[in-house]
């Protein structure tokens, strides 16, 4: 019987091991491919690419690669793409969430540690929105979508804070929408896939039940029947309304059996990490055609930032159908971390400021007619903040800010501004004009 190929390639890697004297004789990626393969791997259960992540981890947290080795930069961008691209199948859910935690860890791990500094903007870009969609899937628990969240907390601090390091640093030719876009079309990449192959299930399954055997003796019988009462008609209309609905939940039910008999498949490249299907398309960076090949093997820098920025501002678009409260709330806490580590920069850089002037300033300003007490309070601190640190740069944008504060305070007729919000945004503006 012939040995499976993963194993093979452990083997050939003990032997290098073992006749090697040390670990710097071995090139890195001689001795991190194989556990590469086993992340990427498909077919593997989740305990099994848990130990290869945790392995991976360990190097990274031990320093055991150079960040000063030739092949650094090749090695950090082929990890970061094999873990943000991780495949495994899971059993129960409870550990198939340890194994997406630790995907989590190998992804923070890489960026906070010195080696991550050889990343790319895309590289960056696509381990924040890994993170962004366990953050953002309501199927998981809460203690990993929060460890989600605490990691882009930890991300977004560690750029924000290298933000002195990037003035003067040119970004070359934007297209904003686009590039929000990406990060957009990115965060939700699969869901399209889904929905158009349900509908292709369920319009195979209705062929399929029509040409059945009872229904080819059934169709030709034909017998004349008299006309129904219209109050019959109406009661037979709402009872194939409510049986082609549960026809359709059926069909989505057996299309997850079918797909699923006992084990889930995750994919952590598409939208939804929970149902991935061996029909995935190979991922495609649509960003390539923004940069040239110079530009990508760069480290990551201002451009990264910029764009981080653009799209944090579109999640607290309360006026984006795509943007639920869950996504709300975690950019304005991550536009908090972002001010309160780098309030003083961002007014030296021309491209973030004008972010906070035009878009960030603007949703603030439209948060404050939202009739959801937590929300409102959330964005009342973040503008606290804003303008407490950017006064000079927003005055018009304050001026208007307070105005639309005032007039909340006043209408006490608007029965969608409780007493409750009323008392909070007074607060808040007492506390604006104090500065």
């Amino acid at each position: 019987m012939d040995e499976d190929p993963q194993i093979q390639i452990f083997q050939e890697l003990k032997l290098k091991l073992n006749q090697a004297q040390d670990l710097t004789e071995i090139q890195p990626l001689d001795y991190l491919v194989p556990f590469f393969e086993v992340i990427q791997s498909e077919d593997l259960l989740g305990p099994i690419t848990g130990l290869a992540l945790s392995t991976v981890n360990k190097f990274l947290s031990y320093g055991l690669i150079d960040p000063a080795h030739p092949q650094s930069a090749e090695v950090v961008e082929r990890l970061a793409e094999s873990v943000t691209r991780a495949r495994f199948r899971g059993t129960v859910p409870a550990n198939d969430e340890v194994v997406l935690m630790k995907i989590i860890q190998v992804l923070r791990t890489l960026v906070l540690t010195p080696i991550g500094q050889l990343l790319t903007n895309e590289t960056v870009r696509e381990i924040m929105v890994s993170c962004f969609r366990i953050c953002f899937q309501m199927v998981f628990s809460e203690l990993l979508r929060k460890t989600a969240e605490h990691t882009l907390v930890d991300v977004v601090q560690l750029l924000f804070s290298r933000l002195s390091n990037y003035k003067g640093e040119s970004i070359g030719a934007r297209a904003d929408s686009k590039r929000k876009g990406i990060w957009m079309n990115e965060l939700f990449k699969g869901k399209r896939r889904v929905s158009e192959r349900r509908s292709r299930l369920s319009s195979k399954s209705s062929l399929t039940a029509a040409s059945s055997p009872e229904e080819a003796l059934e169709e030709p019988v034909k017998t004349p029947v008299t006309e129904p009462p219209q109050e019959s008609i109406e009661e037979e209309s709402q009872d194939q309304l409510q049986e082609d609905d549960g026809d359709d939940n059926a069909i989505e039910t057996a299309e997850e059996a079918a797909e699923d008999p006992v084990v889930r498949d995750y994919n952590m490249s598409t939208a939804e990490v929970g149902m991935a299907n061996q029909e995935d398309e190979p991922v495609i960076v649509e960003a390539a055609a923004l940069h040239d090949e110079a530009e990508e093997s760069r480290p990551y820098g201002l451009p990264l930032v910029v764009d981080l920025f653009t799209f944090l501002a579109s999640l607290i678009d309360q006026h984006e159908r795509q943007n639920p409260d869950l996504m709300i709330k975690t950019g304005l806490s991550l536009i908090m971390v972002a001010l309160e580590v780098a309030r003083d920069d961002i007014s030296e850089i021309p491209e973030l400021l004008e972010i906070v002037q035009n878009n960030i300033s603007k949703h603030l300003y439209q948060m404050l007619s939202c009739d959801k007490l937590s929300i409102v309070a959330s964005s009342l601190r973040v503008s606290l903040l804003l303008f407490e640190a950017l006064r000079p740069h927003l005055k018009y944008q304050l001026e208007e800010y307070l105005k639309q504060m005032l007039e909340i305070v006043k209408d006490t007729k608007n029965p969608n501004y409780s007493y409750e919000l009323r008392e909070v945004i007074l607060d808040q503006g007492s506390q604006i004009l104090s500065f």
